[in-house]
């Protein structure tokens, strides 16, 4: 089917690479989902700008998608246009002197900030396993939790990504974004509504751009030793190196009711949870729960979108019937149903 909205793409960004039908299963790391009807892969920030707000304008629904590790594309695709936002522009190291010179940010962006942090400025784009190798590289630390964490550094913004229980937003100073009006301006950490696997940016309808993050000077041998452990421990307890979107479901917050039922616990992995259901090796179709970690989902090859859903749906029913607790679900569905 050929797009009614490519032409105007085309016309307006002659000098772009647009695909018309582009497979998105190949961008994701779960490997499903049906094709976008316009795909642009960018690695430009402003020209990434310019067809954001030139998209607005026409009307032309829009979806941008980072590294895509926590989502599932759904088996008939996405209408409209898709942008894989691969912006990285390189990361810039300050102080805050310079942060406050270059990025014109007054004081109330630091309160939360020690005096003696250093400043790490990186596009949206930029992977964020890239971005923590070179702070370490720059014998910075406090990153170290979030040396294998997948995908961009946006995406974990966005998510508030964490690595047990560290939140990677517990590090932003800033963030800046593209509002729904078109406008650059930075977000204060305090504004950012960081939770657990959550932020204002999953509601605002703001496009993260850039992210100032802090990190403190320190001793090279103990942040070696803190990245070691990090990959022994993802390297024995993750199904690194299969197709999934990491972790399913988030972790649980019990109530004093739930808490009496399990030694006096006041959260519960649900990894915990879907392995003491007896779902390790669950299958539908070509969906199954790792047999390395419960609550992950891997893609044995021929899983689709449905299959994946499906198998969710299995453990939250097998769960809430065995421990009267309700799985909420980390990763995202994007697109439609295939007909």
């Amino acid at each position: 089917m050929t797009s009614s909205i490519l032409p105007r793409l085309v016309e307006q960004f002659p000098e772009l690479h647009w695909q018309e039908q582009a497979d998105l299963a190949s961008h994701t790391y779960m490997r499903v989902g049906g094709p976008a009807e316009v795909l642009l892969v960018i690695d430009n920030l402003d020209q990434m700008i310019e067809v954001i707000l030139f998209a607005r304008q026409e009307n032309i629904k829009t979806l941008i998608l980072g590294g895509t590790s926590n989502l599932v594309i759904r088996d008939g695709g996405v209408d409209g246009l898709v942008i894989i936002n691969r912006c990285s522009n390189g990361e810039h190291y300050m102080n805050k002197a310079e942060v406050q010179s270059d990025l014109a940010l007054d004081d109330s962006y630091f309160e939360h900030v020690p005096s003696s942090a250093q400043f790490l400025l990186a596009e949206s784009g930029a992977p964020t396993a890239m971005v923590v190798d070179q702070a370490i590289k720059q014998n910075l630390t406090g990153l170290e939790p979030f040396v294998g964490v997948p995908g961009t550094l946006g995406g974990a913004v966005y998510n508030n990504s964490h690595y047990q229980t560290e939140l990677i937003g517990d590090l932003v100073a800033a963030v800046e974004v593209l509002t729904p009006e078109g406008e650059r301006r930075w977000i204060h950490q305090a504004e950012s509504e960081f939770a657990y696997d959550d932020s204002r940016f999953q509601r605002s309808g703001e496009i993260i751009l850039q992210v100032l993050l802090f990190a403190m000077p320190g001793d090279p041998d103990k942040i070696t030793l803190m990245v070691q452990e990090s990959d022994m421990k993802r390297s024995s307890t993750q199904p690194l190196g299969t197709p999934s979107s990491g972790c399913v479901f988030k972790n649980v917050e019990l109530t004093p009711e739930q808490s009496a039922k399990f030694d006096g616990k006041t959260n519960l992995s649900a990894g915990w949870l879907i392995d003491q259901a007896g779902l390790k090796g669950a299958r539908v179709g070509g969906a199954e729960v790792s047999s390395v970690h419960a609550n992950f989902i891997v893609n044995t090859g021929s899983a689709t979108s449905q299959d994946i859903e499906q198998l969710i749906a299995k453990i939250q029913t097998t769960v809430k019937d065995k421990f009267q607790i309700e799985l909420d679900k980390e990763v995202f569905f994007l697109g439609k149903e295939q007909n």
